[in-house]
């Protein structure tokens, strides 16, 4: 039987050529993402639960963010099979997994084995590396990858609206300064702000959906369906780079107008 670090090196061995033979690149083993995944393996077997929710630790979102790897997306796949082999050919047939096997964009992934008496417990967490060059830097740098994302699909030009801008920059104020920073306190911060900004201005503006990310490319803004909304008009960008031992990322906060919340 093969032992949890040669159970790991096969699937990841599996993967890569399946990734080969499609015509992708290998991905390369991470020892952060596999912390990440080892955690949620190990919560999986102690408390004898299989899905990527947990009671303790949350969603894969959750996990990614709480322990600070910074990568530009992830991808989470768990598995509970009696080999390596089982546990790679039961995920290339679920639509959702193999869409994380098989995703281009991912360039690394943390494989952690657990064995129990129920057989392997296996949690595969992807994440792309981005490349530092790019970056970037202030809110002006994501309006005009913001324009040109839509230009780029043929939608409409939103307008640039100085409430929503103010208000998302105050949002990721709250986010930079908060003890234990969420996305839900960027959002909280950014409505709050709104409200004060109409009040203050006697102006009004109708319902608006706010995006909160950490960029590290702006190519990350195509993950988000408000963002390419057609029927958005108007929009405001607050950001600002944040920085610790783990690296730098733009704590973004995007206001929309016009589209549908989801």
């Amino acid at each position: 039987m093969l032992s949890p670090a040669e159970a790991e090196a096969r699937m990841l061995e599996l993967l890569n050529g399946t990734r080969v033979a499609a015509g992708l690149r290998p991905v390369r083993p991470d020892g952060e993402l596999r912390d990440v995944a080892l955690g949620h393996s190990n919560d999986m077997a102690d408390h004898k639960f299989f899905s990527h929710v947990s009671p303790s630790t949350g969603t894969p979102d959750d996990r990614v963010r709480r322990s600070g790897v910074v990568v530009a997306g992830a991808a989470e796949n768990i598995a509970q099979a009696d080999s390596p082999e089982s546990a790679h050919d039961g995920l290339m047939e679920s639509p959702g997994h193999r869409a994380a096997m098989l995703g281009p964009r991912y360039t690394h992934v943390g494989i952690a084995v657990v064995g129990t008496d129920r057989g392997l417990i296996v949690t595969m967490l992807f994440g792309r590396r981005a490349d530092p060059s790019k970056l970037p830097r202030d809110a002006a740098q994501v309006e005009s990858a913001l324009f040109a994302l839509r230009a780029s699909r043929g939608f409409s030009r939103p307008s640039i609206d100085p409430i929503y801008r103010t208000a998302a920059q105050r949002g990721v104020q709250a986010y930079l300064k908060a003890s234990q920073p969420t996305p839900e306190v960027a959002i909280s911060a950014t409505s709050a702000a709104i409200r004060s900004e109409v009040n203050r201005l006697r102006a009004s503006r109708p319902a608006s959906c706010t995006v909160f990310a950490e960029l590290l490319e702006v190519e990350q803004l195509e993950q988000s369906a408000m963002v390419l909304d057609p029927s958005v008009v108007k929009f405001g960008v607050g950001a600002q780079l944040r920085t610790d031992d783990k690296g730098s990322r733009l704590a973004t906060v995007i206001v929309l107008e016009g589209g549908t919340c989801r």
